[in-house]
């Protein structure tokens, strides 16, 4: 029984220059709590945070993501994977590019797949290709496709 791939791929709007927002978190030490006490008591207190803007969202940024999927691909899902693997948390454009210069045929099937995407992106929210980053890409064993034997 031949299988079929099943692609899905979610693009999404980063925070800052297209990075998501956990990769700002602080370093962790290996400090006990009764020393971090004792640290933060003789610190000076931190500045207070300058006044927002008065609009909708409060100076926030929204995280947009958009999602679409192909089925039925005639293409196995082994080297399907091979290409999402590649194209995982890049930016649209170096996801297109690489996308165009794989010698595998999943490569187009992914480009057609990131490309639907975008567009989607920018007709729904408005956002340029430059401001969108491919977060998931991921393959599944779609249904199987029978051989006509009995």
């Amino acid at each position: 029984m031949k299988t079929m791939a099943l692609a899905r791929a979610c693009v999404w709007r980063g925070v800052g220059a297209g990075r998501r927002p956990w990769l700002f978190h602080g370093t962790f030490s290996n400090m006990s709590t009764e020393a971090m006490g004792a640290a933060s008591a003789d610190a000076p207190a931190p500045p207070p945070p300058p006044e927002a803007a008065d609009d909708s969202n409060h100076g926030r940024r929204e995280l947009r993501s958009v999602s679409q999927r192909f089925t039925n691909i005639s293409y196995s899902p082994l080297r399907m994977n091979l290409v999402a693997k590649l194209l995982r948390r890049l930016t649209v454009p170096e996801a297109l590019a690489q996308s165009t210069f794989t010698k595998k045929k999943g490569g187009a099937i992914a480009k057609d797949l990131i490309e639907r995407c975008a567009s989607v992106a920018e007709m729904k929210y408005g956002l340029s290709h430059d401001q969108l980053l491919v977060d998931k890409i991921f393959v599944t064993q779609g249904k199987g496709q029978k051989n006509g034997q009995d």
